[in-house]
């Protein structure tokens, strides 16, 4: 998820400069970058949001166990 934050930053930062020299056909590639790249970044968020709350509900059945 770092290197995804860290590509989106970039992203981010070039859109700016292209935006200062309105490049709109780099604008609109940086764009779309983005949007694939905050797509992949929900993804894995949900995916670990799915792995800890599976791993929770797995710690509280073996504590009511005990």
């Amino acid at each position: 998820m770092n290197k995804i934050t860290k590509q989106l930053e970039n992203l981010y930062s070039w859109t700016k400069f292209y935006q200062d020299r309105g490049n709109k056909e780099s604008i609109r590639k940086c764009q779309t970058e983005i949007a694939q790249l905050k797509q992949a970044f929900n993804k894995l968020k949900s995916k670990k949001w799915k792995i800890l709350t599976l791993l929770k509900k797995l710690l509280d059945r073996n504590v009511k166990k005990k």
